[in-house]
């Protein structure tokens, strides 16, 4: 009888423990809720690029583009995008990248995610993309995207045609 209560206090202890770590860690990640991003797109004139807001809890974006900061790394696990009225270019494919940009140089810049889909006949498209590994960013990068029609680049389609939302977490 002494050894079930025992058992039965260690596991209740356990289970409290777990609760109480849970309470912190409560994301498939493994992350608290404040590590957790969702970035929003914005097109930025001044420099004809693909830049990003973060998104707040109370739904409003930061007044800022997003930066990571110095130690931590960005972990992108869904992509979110949204493309319409491309009247121009009905039925045809479209190839959205993702980009990873040098901060110091907006030239150097890898693709970790690309993307290509068909419009449709009022030249509208979607998709929902979670990825299994995801793809990293440091502090030295920033996200930002690209956009092609079959093939051919089209800067000016970022600026009011397409919405991307970058879903992931921070980390050190």
């Amino acid at each position: 009888m002494l050894r079930r209560k025992f058992c039965l206090v260690v596991l209740s202890g356990l289970l409290l423990m777990a609760l109480s770590s849970a309470a912190w860690a409560s994301t498939q990640f493994g992350v608290g809720v404040t590590n957790l991003v969702t970035l929003v797109s914005s097109y930025d004139t001044n420099k004809g690029t693909m830049d990003f807001y973060r998104l707040k809890r109370d739904a409003t974006t930061e007044s800022s583009y997003f930066r990571i900061k110095s130690g931590n790394y960005l972990v992108v696990t869904d992509v979110d995008f949204l493309i319409t009225g491309v009247t121009d270019y009905q039925g045809q494919f479209v190839t959205l990248d993702i980009l990873i940009v040098k901060t110091a140089n907006k030239d150097k810049f890898t693709v970790p995610f690309s993307r290509s889909l068909r419009l449709d006949s009022e030249g509208n498209g979607s998709a929902n993309i979670t990825l299994n590994a995801g793809f990293v960013s440091d502090s030295n990068a920033r996200p930002g995207a690209e956009i092609f029609v079959n093939g051919v680049l089209h800067p000016e389609l970022l600026e009011s045609n397409v919405q991307i939302i970058l879903h992931g977490y921070l980390t050190s």
